[in-house]
């Protein structure tokens, strides 16, 4: 069945958010803007549904990376303690659960998303030692169709990894006909989605690690240095074009996922990074470059045409991957380091308005137009329910009040959203150790 679209900010995001605040969302409009109270009914809870393992729920912190829930027509997908489990979108009840394969004990990394048939990729690994010489290799990538909880094939690619290493990152990604995986030194390799198939390992490791690898599903951005350094190739390889040809300097490349195409190719410098791709349509990069983070808007002929902010940031106030949310031509990010939350207007680069991050309550996504938010009234305290609040997202001087929000249990404290489709949206009660979904306001 289709995918449903929802745009919420990240699992880590919003930890983050809620760590900084207290755990509260507290907080009031400074500066002036107004509070505009409709004193709309109580927003309750339609299900909730125990998690497993309450160690992990902060966050699902166990996992290499904390994309979104998978939303299908039918099914809400997430991590659970050591398997991947589906529930029913409409009940909460369990559709299917997931044990990992032979061979590994837990959950390692996931798609950001599943494609259009529900299919999403899944990299299980096996834990080892203990205390602080404890951690987990990552050995089995699989294929998942997350409406029926079938794993479609495995394989094993812990050749592709030195021992003990643990993926970080993106590790995986799937398109409607690829699965992209990219493992030790940034080797990218390649899968027929629906077969299992191993197709041409397009990039392969390097001696000194120096290659860097993004992708997403529909892109792989591909930093790498050229200049002898890099050990033998397949043919294959090279007859695509995925090490630039430069004489000097360090190439900067992204390809289509599924056909290999190259799309752009331009010179960087050896200490430039590349980090995330942020969007495709425009294509946005998170990189470094000069010291600077920026996020690079390219147009459609793959050239560079301009920045979100002014001239980039400091690494030390970076606009992190998992912190970055688009949506109707705005970008919302926070800067580690910086507790403002900022929107720019992708079109132009121009900064919008920027707010602190508890400031009318803890954003947990983007509706129709709007900034969705949970927080109480300054000076209130924690244990007071909170209220669901909304903001323009292109005009964030004042917010409307769209009911008090209560929890499916008597602890709201520790609530971050995970997913939302056209009805609900799902939130991680992190205290009460539960996903709970909440209808969408009108």
């Amino acid at each position: 069945m289709a995918r449903r679209r929802f745009s919420t900010l990240t699992a880590a995001m919003l930890v983050a958010l809620l760590v900084a605040s207290g755990c509260t969302g507290e907080g009031g409009d400074e500066g002036g803007s107004a509070t505009d109270r409709t004193d709309g009914p109580t927003v309750e809870p339609l299900w909730s549904t125990p998690l497993a393992d309450g160690d992990d729920v902060d966050g699902l912190s166990h996992l290499v990376q904390t994309p979104q829930a998978w939303v299908t027509t039918d099914t809400v997908v997430f991590p659970d303690g050591e398997t991947m489990r589906g529930v029913d979108v409409r009940s909460g009840a369990e559709r299917w659960r997931v044990q990992p394969p032979e061979g590994t004990d837990q959950v390692c990394a996931y798609s950001e998303r599943v494609n259009e048939t529900d299919v999403g990729a899944v990299l299980f690994g096996k834990g080892f030692g203990s205390g602080e010489d404890s951690g987990v290799t990552c050995g089995t990538v699989a294929a998942l169709d997350a409406d029926s909880g079938d794993l479609l094939w495995q394989d094993d690619v812990s050749a592709e990894f030195d021992n003990g290493y643990s993926h970080e990152g993106d590790a995986v990604s799937v398109g409607e006909e690829v699965l992209t995986f990219v493992a030790f030194c940034g080797e990218v390799v390649r899968f027929d989605l629906q077969s299992g198939e191993r197709l041409p390992t397009m990039l392969s490791a390097d001696v000194q690690c120096t290659h860097e690898v993004a992708h997403n599903g529909q892109f792989v951005a591909v930093k790498n240095d050229p200049d002898g350094r890099i050990q033998e190739l397949p043919e294959r390889a090279r007859e695509l074009g995925w090490i630039p040809e430069y004489d000097s300097g360090v190439g900067l490349a992204v390809y289509d996922s599924e056909s290999g195409e190259q799309l752009l190719r331009q010179e960087i410098g050896t200490y430039d990074d590349v980090h995330r791709i942020v969007s495709n349509d425009p294509l946005i990069l998170d990189l470094t470059v000069d010291d600077n983070r920026i996020l690079q808007v390219f147009d459609d002929a793959g050239e560079p045409t301009h920045q979100l902010g002014d001239g980039g940031f400091p690494e030390t106030l970076s606009p992190r991957g998992d912190l970055v949310r688009l949506d109707e031509g705005v970008a919302l990010i926070q800067h580690a380091g910086d507790p403002e939350l900022h929107a720019y207007d992708v079109a132009t680069g121009e900064e919008l308005w920027a707010r602190q991050w508890n400031e009318g309550g803890t954003p947990i996504g983007i509706r129709d137009g709007r900034v969705l938010a949970i927080g109480v009234e300054a000076g209130l305290p924690a244990t007071v329910d909170p209220h669901l609040w909304a903001w323009d997202l292109r005009d964030a001087t004042g917010r409307t009040d769209l009911g008090p929000f209560r929890s499916a249990s008597d602890r709201i404290v520790g609530l971050f959203s995970v997913a939302w489709d056209e009805e609900r949206m799902y939130l991680v009660h992190s205290q009460a150790e539960e996903i709970v979904a909440y209808p969408l306001p009108d």
